[in-house]
């Protein structure tokens, strides 16, 4: 998961980034926190405030994306910085789907 001597990035799957003001959201426990970025196997979001991770390190919440589609995640707390590898996350297919309309979005945005 690092970047080879090329500067390529190694990661098992694909990760979108989010800019700002276009993030969905992460559920825990009723407590929304904003996703940084997401991938098939892992998921980066902001943390002003711990969220309550069980006494083994997993995580259970919801994202919830800006058209209303959820998906249920569930998974270990990887980093302290709220980094979660997931065992149970969003397909490929939304995450192409999501990064299609994200790009679409920008694009609008510059015309």
């Amino acid at each position: 998961m690092s970047k080879s001597p090329l500067g390529e990035d190694k990661r098992r799957h694909f990760r979108l980034r989010y800019p700002a003001g276009n993030k969905p959201r992460l559920i825990i426990d009723g407590k929304e926190y904003e996703i940084i970025d997401l991938a098939e196997g892992g998921v980066k979001f902001t943390c002003p405030g711990v969220p309550r991770i069980a006494s083994d390190g997993r995580i259970k919440g919801t994202v919830e994306f800006r058209n209303g589609e959820s998906f249920e995640l569930e998974g270990q707390v990887l980093r302290s910085e709220i980094v979660i590898v997931l065992n149970k996350g969003v397909s490929n297919k939304r995450i192409v789907k999501e990064q299609v309309r994200v790009r679409c979005q920008q694009v609008d945005m510059k015309d």
